[in-house]
């Protein structure tokens, strides 16, 4: 490396640091480091040798960015072209991309605020003749689960719907058997089994998988719903103070699923998607929310229909919209 007068460098051991003099002529320098190390020495000495030029690694971020600017404005001047080219089409692909981005009718994120003592009990019923290491981890996932019960129940009562909660039976009336088949009751014709995913506590973009033993039928013979549940990564004492968060993922059940496979085969797609093929474990995007849910959404899916077919004699507006590589 090349060393001159006032040259920022860095150092792994003393940080960075100014040259404060080069001697040429005798292959010299001397480098104030910023711990307040002064150093002087021959360049082919090892502190001379694992000097960073900073400026130049500066230098090279600004030309990265320079060229990443200079893509990006090239990309948008080819947008800018196929525009003018084809306003029509897409002008369909902003509406398309607007719609998709509309939020649901009511927010999927729920906070059930502080277990109450029925909600402690139930969890401690869940735990017992647990041989877990940790009972604590292990109380902080019953009430995990039951938080989640409890915010899947409050996602439906904000959207006005009646809420029965029939897996608090098993604490208040044991004898009872609907809780040993679905823990939520809506509307009074829709039975809810709520299964819960914790985030980790290491990772919080990675969870587990939405275990599902088996699809449940009640005694009439109804099928029971799945509510997918993701609740944040909280230790015991965080639960009890409150600060459980849950995100309600929808609802699937096994005729869903069934649908959704045949789908597949009728497609020819050349693929396995392993938890679709074992009930076990589901999934997160195998839930999906109510039509209503979708209003906005499918309102303006609708408008772009209609604008489809009033100019239904361009068939090419279906196809993607695929921009040159640059």
């Amino acid at each position: 490396m090349e060393f001159r007068r006032g040259q920022r460098v860095s150092h792994r051991t003393h940080g960075e640091g100014v040259v404060t003099d080069v001697d040429s002529l005798n292959n010299r320098c001397s480098i104030r480091f910023s711990n307040g190390v002064y150093w002087g020495g021959n360049l082919v000495h090892k502190v001379a040798s694992e000097v960073v030029d900073l400026d130049a690694i500066e230098q090279q971020r600004r030309e990265r960015e320079r060229l990443k600017l200079k893509q990006e404005a090239r990309k948008q001047e080819e947008i800018q072209r196929e525009r003018r080219r084809d306003p029509l089409r897409w002008h369909i692909r902003d509406q398309l991309e607007t719609a998709l981005k509309l939020p649901l009718r009511d927010s999927t994120f729920v906070r059930p605020g502080k277990p109450d003592s029925n909600d402690i009990s139930l969890a401690k019923l869940w735990m017992d003749g647990s041989r877990e290491v940790s009972s604590t981890s292990k109380s902080a996932m019953m009430l995990s689960a039951r938080m989640a019960e409890k915010s899947v129940a409050q996602f439906f009562l904000n959207r006005g719907d009646q809420v029965e909660d029939v897996a608090l039976r098993q604490l208040l009336t044991p004898q009872s058997e609907e809780w040993k088949e679905f823990d939520l009751l809506i509307g009074g014709d829709r039975c809810i089994d709520v299964k819960n995913a914790r985030r980790s506590e290491q990772n919080p973009n990675a969870y587990v998988s939405h275990c599902v033993p088996n699809f449940k039928i009640t005694r009439m013979g109804g099928a029971v719903l799945v509510a997918g549940a993701l609740s944040n990564w909280h230790s015991r004492q965080e639960i009890m103070d409150g600060e459980s968060a849950v995100r309600f993922l929808g609802l699937t059940s096994n005729g869903k699923i069934e649908t959704l496979r045949i789908m597949l085969r009728a497609s020819h797609l050349d693929f396995s998607i392993k938890n679709l093929n074992s009930p076990s474990f589901l999934p997160s995007w195998i839930f999906d929310y109510s039509a209503d849910d979708y209003r906005l959404r499918n309102e303006s899916l609708a408008e772009i229909t209609r604008s489809l077919r009033m100019h239904s004699f361009r068939q090419d507006l279906l196809k993607p919209i695929l921009l040159p590589a640059i």
